[in-house]
């Protein structure tokens, strides 16, 4: 058996679609059927070539938000991590990171903070097991790893940003110490942006206000259960909007503002923003070709915390996926992936999903998708 694949080389430049033997899963290890890989705002930064990491000889295969099924099992695989069973042709979801298990991080059960996690990031998509990506029409999980049975009401358009965006900010809330009552900023109201809105309202948030440039994004944030929307269009200055945070949160700023943008210069805004005592939550900004001025002595004041978060604890995607059950008919959450492609068109679709520097009135894709199919 073979599988397609759609190999990066580097910014600026086409994939490549090769195809790679599927390899005989090892005890402990699943061969995936990817079902759909989305296009996240980490991969348009490789893309762009903002990324930071390094792209080994021969290239490798993106794609981190997917789902799919399972096509082979390997021995001693008859379960999933809750205990459930698991056969040939059940849907799973996977967190896409590897704690290695061997480190002073992993022995504490701090997966999250595994310096080796992201280690198959690196190698080249020639080297075996050639399928590290879901770019491609099978993915091979490595023995032993976290993964969850998906519920039968959970559709694939919901299910396939569970394992980064979704587990990400719920993990990133929980990190930032939300609570029930708490006010919420989200700064940028695509994928990661709507499903914080969601999970913070699940959470027991107060009040929640999103801020974005496109006028489709908040639309969609309200639908997902944000309060208040602040538009650039409307609030074209960072005092502005400072100050129309302030002015909805009875002068006091908000428990928590998330940065989910990807773009440094939202940061001094935002942290405006915190009330006093409050978090500024750091997940989008992974590029480390970015970098931003700041005045330690104004969070030292305000007594702000400033949490960055990059990844989460495996175990947050099994709530994740109980979380899009019990909310299945809450929220739109089949609005998030806007947009599909076959794998064959994978160039196009990364065109399409480029968000930076969309001018006002074209179309905005909130998730592009790419369903490998054949």
């Amino acid at each position: 058996m073979r599988a397609r694949a759609a190999v990066f080389l580097g910014p600026g430049q086409p994939f490549d679609l090769r195809e790679y033997p599927v390899p005989d899963p090892e005890p402990g290890a699943i061969i995936v059927k990817i079902r759909l890989s989305n296009i996240c705002g980490s991969d348009l930064h490789q893309w762009r070539g903002d990324g930071g990491s390094a792209i080994p000889p021969g290239g490798r295969v993106m794609g981190h938000e997917m789902a799919g099924e399972v096509a082979r099992l390997g021995a001693g695989v008859a379960t999933d991590s809750l205990g459930q069973p698991l056969k040939e042709g059940d849907r799973i979801a996977y967190a896409y990171f590897y704690p290695c298990r061997r480190c002073w991080a992993c022995t504490r059960g701090r997966f999250v903070l595994c310096a080796k996690r992201a280690a198959h990031y690196q190698e080249s998509a020639d080297q075996w097991p050639h399928l590290n990506g879901g770019y491609a029409d099978y993915y091979y999980l490595r023995p032993n790893h976290f993964v969850f049975k998906v519920p039968d009401e959970v559709t694939d358009d919901m299910v396939a940003p569970a394992n980064c965006a979704l587990s990400q900010v719920i993990f990133s809330l929980k990190q930032a110490g939300f609570t029930f009552g708490d006010t919420l900023v989200v700064q940028g109201a695509g994928g990661l942006g709507l499903y914080a809105i969601a999970a913070a309202r699940d959470m027991g948030a107060e009040q929640i206000i999103a801020i974005d440039a496109l006028p489709q994004r908040l639309v969609l944030a309200k639908q997902f259960g944000a309060d208040e929307v602040i538009g650039l269009d409307a609030f074209p200055s960072p005092e502005a909007r400072v100050q129309q945070v302030r002015d909805l949160t009875r002068g006091r700023g908000a428990s928590v503002v998330l940065e989910v943008v990807g773009l440094p210069h939202v940061i001094p805004e935002g942290l405006q923003m915190v009330r006093s005592g409050g978090t500024y939550l750091e997940v989008g900004l992974i590029s480390a070709k970015f970098s931003v001025e700041m005045h330690p002595a104004n969070l030292l004041r305000n007594n702000t915390r400033y949490v960055a978060v990059n990844h989460y604890e495996p175990y947050i995607l099994g709530e994740a996926l109980e979380f899009l059950r019990r909310n299945r008919t809450r929220y739109p959450f089949d609005k998030i992936v806007s947009h599909r492609f076959p794998l064959a068109q994978i160039d196009e679709a990364f065109a399409q999903a480029e968000w930076f520097g969309r001018q006002p009135g074209q179309a905005t894709i909130t998730r592009a998708a790419i369903a490998p199919g054949r």
